[in-house]
């Protein structure tokens, strides 16, 4: 099958087990998240909150009784918060990994809310998507980021913690709450204002449930959405769109072109496995949805492997409604992908060391990686300058050589 191709998937079997989904709100941002979503609750989606503040979790009692909450090390933090350190809600989950086990495990996909830039969302969240992943759950983050106003350390922390979420997750989809700022105007409270970044995680989920969980026109199954997150680390795609009336092609593409969550500096713009979950009224004819993907493959994913999931709803017969979660596999070289394949591995030492091909006597890179001078002719007119070392790393060295990257053309 070509890789733009569009696999068809049958329905599955009666006796296949259904595919079972699990929402976390981690910490106080990702709790009150979960806190915030009034909606209908999704078949096989089961969801929980996890936090070391007792003071915290007792005030979702009443406004989500809905919610399973778990307190985290009671008896090592005595239900305190890790007061915005992220090294200490790191240790605290660490010491935890028994009670956090059964919470993270259980469900094929599991997602996650957390607020970065603290310390229980920042230092929780990477642990319980490594005890999801060793049980080979596909797992999918919705990180919120600091406001600029909360200064220039949250925002240090918040990038360090969305390191680790990124090497630990099948995707991470970042909501800049700077963005709130610029879609609020002056009659908006607060609450409305950051119920809009729930409604942008509900989106995903609900999108990720109903191509998996509901009977489609174009089905995918667990297997077929596997296969858009085979590596981890990259930058990931995630936007949001809607058009309806004459010229609905036309108005959803402008929708997306326009969702501010494509305009952030930690969205990718192309890239290379894109998932396209389609609600389209039932007026809505074939020629017209094709009319739309090529539209946006051509935009989005010109080279990619593309999964679409349709569905007919007869709410808004000339409606459609789109959600694109696309991950990329730049940024992703310098960590393994998840899932081993099965064939034969050669040992480290023959594939770490592997030379390019030898031709007419000198070695020439290879075609798809980008050659920088040797690490030898870096400094420059710095040469004779003392080195610039910080934490036993010398600066001096560009990032992609301390790191090891290889950049993909």
């Amino acid at each position: 099958m070509d890789s733009t191709e569009l696999p068809l998937s049958t329905p599955p079997s009666p006796d296949a087990p259904p595919v079972t989904l699990k929402l976390i709100g981690i910490g106080g941002g990702g709790s009150n998240a979960l806190a915030r979503l009034a909606h209908a609750p999704l078949d096989g989606l089961a969801t929980a909150i996890i936090d070391t503040d007792r003071k915290a979790l007792d005030r979702h009692d009443a406004d989500a009784p809905h919610l399973e909450k778990h307190l985290l090390a009671p008896a090592l933090r005595r239900g305190l918060s890790t007061g915005g350190d992220p090294d200490l809600g790191r240790e605290t989950a660490e010491a935890s990994r028994e009670q956090l086990a059964p919470i993270a495990t259980g469900a094929d996909i599991l997602f996650l809310a957390v607020s970065l830039g603290g310390g229980a969302g920042g230092g929780i969240a990477p642990v319980i998507a490594e005890l999801a992943t060793e049980t080979n759950a596909l797992v999918i983050a919705f990180a919120t980021l600091p406001f600029s106003f909360e200064g220039p350390r949250r925002a240090r922390q918040a990038g360090e913690s969305l390191l680790e979420l990124r090497r630990a997750c099948d995707a991470v989809i970042t909501l800049p709450n700077d963005l709130l700022l610029q879609q609020t105007d002056d009659t908006e409270s607060a609450t409305d204002a950051l119920r809009r970044a729930d409604e942008w995680m509900l989106r995903g989920v609900c999108s990720i449930h109903s191509i998996l969980r509901r009977p489609n026109l174009i089905n995918l199954d667990l297997a077929a959405l596997r296969r858009a997150f085979v590596t981890r680390g990259g930058k990931t795609l995630y936007a949001l769109g809607s058009g309806s009336g004459g010229n609905v092609v036309a108005q959803t593409l402008e929708t997306l072109r326009m969702c501010p969550l494509l305009h952030i500096p930690e969205a990718a713009r192309k890239v290379d496995h894109l998932i396209v979950n389609i609600i389209a009224g039932s007026s809505i004819t074939l020629p017209v949805i094709n009319e739309l993907m090529r539209e946006i493959t051509a935009h989005y994913a010109r080279d990619a492997h593309v999964l679409m999931g349709t569905s007919i709803t007869h709410d808004h017969p000339d409606a459609i409604q789109i959600c694109l979660l696309g991950t990329t596999d730049m940024g992703a070289r310098a960590t393994s992908s998840r899932r081993p394949s099965k064939t034969a591995v050669a040992p480290p030492e023959q594939t770490e060391n592997k030379k390019p091909p030898v031709q007419n006597g000198s070695l020439k890179p290879s075609q798809d990686e980008f050659t920088f001078a040797s690490a030898d002719q870096q400094r420059g007119t710095f040469e004779n300058s003392d080195r610039n070392l910080f934490e036993d790393q010398d600066l001096d060295r560009p990032t992609y050589l301390r790191r090891g990257i290889k950049i993909q053309l």
